[in-house]
């Protein structure tokens, strides 16, 4: 089985990568141009990739694009319908219109909506009857290395947003601390850490309210902020000592209920 992931976020591509090296060989490609040109090689080679994952919206040449030129490639070198690579679209865009032309006027095969957990992207190759290679399971523990380098990067940057914050309206700061932990949120996800995804998707909804306006950052709500985003990169460390999760989270919990009671944000039911 020969796959290729196309995804412009590196995060996401990473954990999408070490789900799918259970069921194949796994190439990357960070943009379309880049995606394209990979299958064109791997035709040319007279072995093609069985499976392709792709965003839609991605800078430069969009996921539908990309798709709809796959497809060509593949007529280009008679390859018959059946044999035709399985094009799976991911998308935070869940309206018919969006879903209607991945599957229709781009030709992908199937559709997973954004955020996709590794349960997700699971059920949809197994309803293709793809399964994962005997014996073959788990973390890489080079990936979920990467993992936590790159989050706690992210982290950082966060704190130096919440820090911005702290001296008055920034809206470029609080875009970015909202996607910094987004993506935090379904890379986790992806690599099942459940408890990590599922404090940093409430923590998200926090994010959502501050970013919509409906409340304004003061130094107590500013402390809780930077205390939860200290209570994620203890629970990455740990993750990266002991690849597993602790799943104490007592104390994220209260600083959560605190941000909760601050902003009236309701609580995601346990």
């Amino acid at each position: 089985m020969k796959i290729l992931v196309i995804e412009d976020e590196y995060l996401c591509r990473l954990s999408l990568t070490s789900l799918l090296n259970q069921y194949g060989d796994v190439g990357e490609a960070a943009d379309g141009n880049e995606g394209l040109a990979a299958v064109n090689a791997a035709l040319e080679a007279s072995d093609p990739y069985d499976i392709v994952f792709m965003d839609i919206r991605m800078p430069g040449m969009s996921g539908l694009e990309t798709s709809k030129k796959i497809r060509s490639l593949e007529r280009q070198y008679s390859i018959a319908p059946r044999d035709e690579a399985k094009i799976i679209m991911a998308t935070a865009l869940h309206d018919v219109r969006t879903v209607f032309h991945a599957l229709n006027k781009a030709q992908a095969t199937a559709f997973l909506p954004k955020p996709c957990d590794a349960a997700s992207v699971r059920k949809i190759l197994a309803e293709m009857d793809i399964h994962p290679r005997a014996n073959d399971v788990g973390c890489d523990p080079v990936i979920v290395e990467e993992f936590v380098l790159e989050s706690s990067e992210c982290l950082d940057q966060a704190t130096d947003d919440v820090l911005l914050l702290e001296q008055g309206p920034n809206q470029e700061a609080i875009d970015r601390l909202f996607r910094v932990i987004h993506t935090i949120k379904g890379t986790a996800g992806m690599l099942t850490f459940r408890g990590v995804s599922d404090f940093v998707h409430e923590f998200e909804n926090v994010c959502s309210e501050i970013r919509s306006g409906k409340c304004v950052l003061d130094k107590t709500m500013t402390d809780n902020i930077l205390s939860c985003l200290d209570f994620i990169q203890s629970k990455l460390e740990f993750i990266r000592e002991n690849h597993r999760e602790d799943m104490n989270f007592s104390i994220g919990e209260r600083y959560m209920d605190l941000l909760g009671r601050q902003i009236s944000c309701p609580r995601i039911a346990a």
